[in-house]
């Protein structure tokens, strides 16, 4: 706050002759205070976090161009930068990020005239979600497997090359990270008939940051 004193030192006009001002009544203090200034912001229609997301991506969540940066005395309006905290494209799946929206004041503005709040109108965090990708069958995969009294394993599956996974992030490989897993009638112990080698089914671990639908091989 800011402070002055008004002071009055008479009196004018045809009849001013005929008052005084009483001797408490010539001056008086008075206090400036700052402008203030609410601003709330929201996240735009939809807004969600991927893994693999980038850091500028994840900003423009905020629906900056919404707010109203005009504040009074001065033409110009603020400017308002949003940051994200430790997040980057690597932050894991189910991690929640904090989101700050702060500002800039325009040039030739006071910063001791204003008290300026910026937040958000509900809540100011998302959770990282899982990245979908897909499991399909390699174009060059082999699906022919003569009997020969052994499981189908997992391992067998990928020496042989017969899974492709797309859509993964930050140049992962999802063999290298172990992410794939085998179910169905196949992944036991030996097999003793040639029609249990139908029904494999490859899917994506539970804990990791990746999700798929299942893909079920057929061997012939």
């Amino acid at each position: 706050e800011q402070g002055f004193v008004y002071v009055a030192t008479g009196l004018t006009g045809a009849a001013a002759s005929n008052y005084k001002l009483p001797e408490n009544a010539q001056s008086q203090a008075f206090n400036v205070k700052p402008a203030q200034v609410k601003i709330t912001w929201n996240f735009g229609d939809g807004a969600k976090i991927t893994y693999g997301d980038s850091v500028e991506d994840v900003k423009k969540l905020v629906n900056i161009g919404a707010l109203n940066g005009t504040i009074p005395g001065v033409t110009g309006t603020l400017t308002f930068t949003v940051s994200v905290g430790n997040y980057s494209a690597s932050t894991n799946a189910g991690t929640e990020v904090t989101f700050d929206v702060s500002y800039t004041l325009p040039e030739g503005a006071k910063a001791n005239n204003y008290e300026i709040t910026v937040k958000a109108a509900e809540g100011n965090t998302l959770t990282v979600g899982k990245a979908k990708v897909n499991l399909t069958t390699a174009e060059s995969a082999s699906l022919t497997k003569g009997y020969d009294g052994k499981a189908v394993t997992l391992d067998s599956l990928l020496t042989a090359g017969n899974v492709s996974v797309k859509g993964m992030k930050n140049g992962e490989d999802a063999f290298d990270l172990k992410i794939l897993r085998i179910s169905g009638k196949a992944g036991m112990t030996d097999m003793t008939n040639a029609a249990l080698y139908d029904g494999i089914v490859i899917e994506i671990i539970k804990d990791c940051n990746y999700i798929s639908e299942p893909l079920k091989i057929e061997y012939t």
